[in-house]
């Protein structure tokens, strides 16, 4: 469902710079669908259902963290959603947990590289190569 949304945000905002004109109208619907596909993404992590997993939370972290750092200007949230992410994945083994580690640390590093925290996104760096090379 957030998937939808977001796919539904990017296309109006396709639609708005193609239409200049109308940007402002587009632009707060734009909004609210972002917004609806961020409150998904926190519904599905908070769900306490057995059949959710260690990784599956990993992952849908990981999602809110990019829709908040593609649609948003929330880096700060974007960051904490990421932390949290990893403390997840941590608890899981296997080939899958890696790749989620991975690409983790990966939008991790991108959002030090936009806060300019360049020594942070060095040393991320250097995490996920030694990660990798487990």
């Amino acid at each position: 469902m957030a998937e939808e949304y977001i796919e539904e945000a990017r296309d109006i905002a396709f639609v708005a710079t193609a239409q200049p004109k109308t940007f402002t109208q587009w632009r707060a619907r734009h909004q609210e669908l972002v917004y609806m596909a961020i409150k998904t993404l926190t519904a599905v992590q908070a769900l306490s259902s057995p059949v959710m997993t260690q990784l599956d939370r990993a992952k849908t972290g990981l999602r809110l963290a990019q829709v908040l750092y593609e649609e948003t200007e929330n880096h700060d949230r974007a960051e904490a959603e990421v932390a949290q992410a990893i403390i997840l994945a941590d608890s899981v083994q296997g080939s899958q947990a890696l790749e989620i580690h991975l690409r983790l640390y990966e939008l991790q590093i991108m959002i030090y590289m936009r806060k300019k925290q360049f020594r942070l996104a060095k040393n991320t760096l250097r995490l996920a190569s030694a990660e990798a090379e487990k």
